[in-house]
């Protein structure tokens, strides 16, 4: 495997073997520029609330050959939606994805916190209740050379 395979990654969509996904895309992450890889479709999903799922994710273990995914953030799952959509679910409760952006909404004049959802079957971006579960995608980055 030489370091080009490593560091330069393919079209977004497509696999990057040697970093053990799919390559969504780059984005700023840290203050540094991250190449953002999904391990495969939904078989590595798993059900979680914000609270659990950075566990659940590392409960996984190594993925691929790799054991260093990461619950995603919101701008991940837009990235996803673009570059492979057909990799998520796309219809029902199910194609329902857990950010983890967490925010405070004001609902019936009080501050209650909330997660960003991403919904794979429209595109929708929405702000759900804290304790609910949805579909958590392991996400990995990889800093951009």
């Amino acid at each position: 495997m030489t370091a080009h395979a490593i560091n330069t990654p393919p079209s977004p969509g497509m696999p990057w073997p040697e970093q053990g996904g799919v390559y969504v895309g780059t984005r700023m992450k840290d203050g540094a520029y991250h190449h953002v890889l999904i391990p495969g479709g939904w078989e590595h999903d798993v059900q979680a609330d914000i609270s659990t799922a950075a566990s659940a994710i590392t409960a996984l273990g190594e993925i691929n050959g790799f054991s260093d995914w990461k619950h995603g953030a919101l701008e991940d799952l837009m990235l996803a939606f673009v570059a492979s959509p057909g990799l998520f679910r796309r219809k029902g409760n199910r194609s329902v994805q857990l950010s983890n952006k967490e925010v405070m909404a004001g609902i019936r004049g009080s501050e209650v916190p909330m997660v960003m959802i991403f919904d794979f079957e429209n595109g929708a971006v929405i702000a759900e209740f804290y304790y609910e579960r949805h579909e958590c995608r392991p996400f990995r980055y990889v800093l951009a050379q």
